[in-house]
């Protein structure tokens, strides 16, 4: 029929009024196929989008409709719509990358500006000294970004009403991935190719499942609505799981997040300089001694390895030893260890002549007097007080990561040597390396050193993460070798014949499988 004007499927409810037409391809008087391409396909077109839940009631036989009266009531049409609407958006693939901008922007903030743990109380002294240490680079933005809630981003409401929101996409794709009875509607963009059937039963359902066959289909759902018949056909096999792979090891990703906040522990910073022992911070009992470091430098100056030798102490005994790299862990008993990075030290030594060793201890502090003395610095600039009894002399020391009089990059110590009794200074010195001054007839010698910045963990979501992980790799290989192919079928009597509409999302109109689908039924329907 050479010539047959086809009006454009507009997916309005009134319909049979003169749009742009379309020429059908005309391959005999039993066999057209034609293609409508729409921009938006909306429920109701003719024939009518079937919402998910009715279909559901007509398979139960709970709802009946013929094609005069196709939905039940007016509102309920309405809502069949809003649900159609809804799993159209569940399903774009818009919603997703919208969803994942959002993550990524979370993320990027999260990594950006620091973060404060969630054992940490605002009210707390160590949230005091850390926002005080963050208002020395961040200035009048560090009470701005506080009151916005950046210093806090994953423990905020949009942080969780975003996670929230994907797991309900994810439970709901993977319910269409998997689910015949929650496979999804059309999408608001397809193209549609009619094909005319046999008109016997037997033949138009065998003429269908074979072609279906030919690219790896076969029929998951089919029911009858109104005088025409659904089907949808998505993979056969393995291959129609493996794209929900991604869906599922989201969710277990949430689900081990959950896990962690519920369960999990982060301890406190721990700054330790070689020697120095301090508790974990757990109902454990446990402390860790930084017993040695193992410096590996690049040639140009930079750190290859730095690792450190750690023991685990419990009740006066070691009960573990370990060596931990920047940002490797180490694990005991369910508690894990992160070494997070390293900072600046120095050891403090005095000597009086002939060789007489001396005490020197903190001014502030309850630290005892020793014979040598590390300190550690912390921030951009930290001042460090000593006393020496037995020589009535003061050590003052000021760290600077970068000495700016002269511009330099390099680490620089200034050292002043006070009379204890008077205040006069007896020496003074800016070291950038080891050094040794003198008062009188006491040497004090400064050599630099590095401390090492630990948090203990208790992580129990962390193997069901590793988990969710690799579902969601296993996932993303299943999606790029067998990528998901949905198919909507709807069957409807028309003028002593059977007509099929064969309904594929817009970017799919093209595809090989399709377009050997089409030729495979305009062949049959011919023969």
């Amino acid at each position: 029929m050479p010539g047959q004007i086809l009006y454009r499927l507009t997916g309005r409810r009134k319909q049979n009024q003169p749009g742009q037409p379309y020429i059908a391809a005309t391959t005999g008087l039993d066999a057209i196929i034609l293609e409508v391409t729409c921009a938006r396909l909306t429920s109701p077109p003719h024939p009518p989008i079937i919402s998910p839940s009715d279909a559901r009631r007509c398979e139960k036989g709970v709802m009946k409709a013929t094609m005069a009266r196709p939905s039940r009531s007016p509102l309920a049409g309405a809502l069949g719509r809003i649900e159609v609407a809804t799993w159209r958006a569940i399903n774009s693939a818009y919603m997703h990358m919208a969803l994942l901008a959002t993550l990524l922007i979370f993320v990027l903030l999260g990594g950006l500006l620091p973060q404060v743990t969630p054992d940490i109380a605002p009210s707390s002294r160590y949230y005091q000294e850390w926002r005080g240490q963050l208002r020395a680079p961040w200035g009048a933005a560090a009470d701005v970004l506080e009151r916005l809630g950046l210093f806090q981003i994953f423990q905020s409401w949009p942080f969780h009403f975003t996670m929230a929101i994907v797991a309900i996409v994810a439970i709901l794709r993977l319910l269409s991935l998997w689910i015949p009875p929650w496979v999804p509607p059309p999408p608001y963009k397809v193209s549609v190719r009619h094909v005319i059937l046999p008109y016997d039963e037997a033949g138009k359902e065998t003429t269908i499942l074979i072609a279906l066959k030919s690219v790896g289909l076969r029929v998951v759902r089919q029911l009858s609505y109104a005088g025409f018949k659904y089907a949808a056909a998505q993979r056969v096999g393995l291959a129609r799981y493996a794209p929900g792979l991604v869906y599922l090891g989201i969710l277990t990703l949430l689900l081990a997040s959950l896990i962690e906040s519920r369960f999990g522990w982060a301890g406190p910073r721990l700054d330790l300089a070689l020697g120095e022992t301090c508790p974990l911070g757990d109902e454990s009992g446990l402390a860790v001694r930084l017993e040695q470091i193992d410096l590996l430098p690049w040639p140009d100056g930079t750190w290859r390895r730095f690792d450190s030798h750690l023991s685990l102490i419990q009740n006066a005994g070691v009960v573990r030893q370990f060596v931990l790299g920047l940002n490797r862990r180490a694990t005991y008993q369910g508690l894990s260890v992160y070494q997070l990075g390293f900072g600046p030290a120095v050891r403090v030594s005095a000597q009086k002549e002939p060789g007489q060793s001396l005490k020197i201890q903190q001014m502030v502090g309850k630290m005892p007097a020793q014979h040598a003395l590390r300190l550690r610095f912390s921030g951009r600039q930290q001042e460090q007080s000593l006393t020496i009894p037995d020589a009535d002399l003061i050590v003052r020391l000021v760290y600077y990561p970068s000495f700016p009089p002269a511009s330099s990059s390099e680490r620089t110590l200034h050292v002043q040597l006070l009379r204890g009794s008077t205040g006069e200074i007896e020496a003074e010195q800016f070291l950038a390396e080891n050094g040794q001054m003198r008062a009188g007839d006491v040497k004090v010698n400064i050599a630099f050193e590095y401390s090492v910045t630990l948090r203990a963990e208790r992580e129990p979501g962390l193997p069901l993460a590793a988990f969710g992980g690799g579902l969601v790799l296993l996932g993303l290989v299943g999606h790029f070798l067998w990528p998901p192919r949905e198919l909507w079928i709807i069957i409807y009597p028309e003028a002593q014949r059977c007509v099929g509409q064969l309904i594929v999302s817009q970017h799919e109109a093209n595809s090989p499988w399709f377009r050997t689908l089409t030729a495979h039924l305009a062949g049959e329907t011919h023969g």
